[in-house]
């Protein structure tokens, strides 16, 4: 495999795996999982595949990266590349012989990495995103939030280029994740 070959979350979700399974053996009873961009997507995965899932009780997703096929399209786009070639990257990407050949250790799996076209999601999630993001289009966590209707918050934010609404408007950030953190885990 080459070094630092990113599997957009696919596998990277082992290294979150073991921080919770440290932090339950530390003595934590629930586990909020935050993160930014791709950090987002690995979040969901593990919420959805930890063998600790059960002690996860909420999410916290900046900018997340919901559907890496899409994420790759809208960047095409930006890049005005036709539609049609980064559809076929996404293809190449999943068969693993060409994985291989650039050193993944095998093909990605595009439909394990959507949460924006069927409903998957499990426990809580509040979503941070700006209508202005420049990588990955709001639109996916509006997606997300209406295949889970029951679980998800989205707060939108303006003027923040991808995950930077703390920067934009520290307050209003800091205010949601703090008052997520200290709300009820039931919810």
């Amino acid at each position: 495999m080459a070094k630092n070959a990113s599997m957009l979350g696919q596998t990277e979700l082992l290294d979150v795996e073991a921080a919770v399974a440290f932090a339950l053996e530390q003595g934590a009873e629930r586990i909020t999982l935050m993160g930014w961009s791709k950090g987002g997507g690995i979040a969901l995965r593990v919420a959805e595949q930890s063998a600790h899932r059960g002690q996860i009780s909420d999410l916290i997703l900046v900018g997340p990266v919901t559907n890496w096929a899409e994420v790759i399209a809208f960047g095409a786009e930006a890049a005005r590349v036709p539609r049609w070639i980064s559809s076929v990257v996404v293809a190449a990407l999943g068969w693993s012989p060409f994985a291989r050949s650039i050193g993944l250790p095998a093909g990605l799996d595009f439909n394990a990495l959507d949460w924006t076209t069927r409903q998957r999601l499990t426990v809580p999630a509040l979503i941070i995103h700006s209508s202005s993001d420049e990588e990955v289009p709001i639109r996916l966590s509006r997606q997300m939030r209406e295949v889970n209707p029951d679980l998800v918050t989205l707060t939108e934010f303006t003027g923040a280029l991808h995950t930077m609404e703390w920067n934009v408007d520290r307050s209003r950030f800091e205010g949601l994740v703090t008052a997520r953190l200290l709300s009820d885990p039931q919810r």
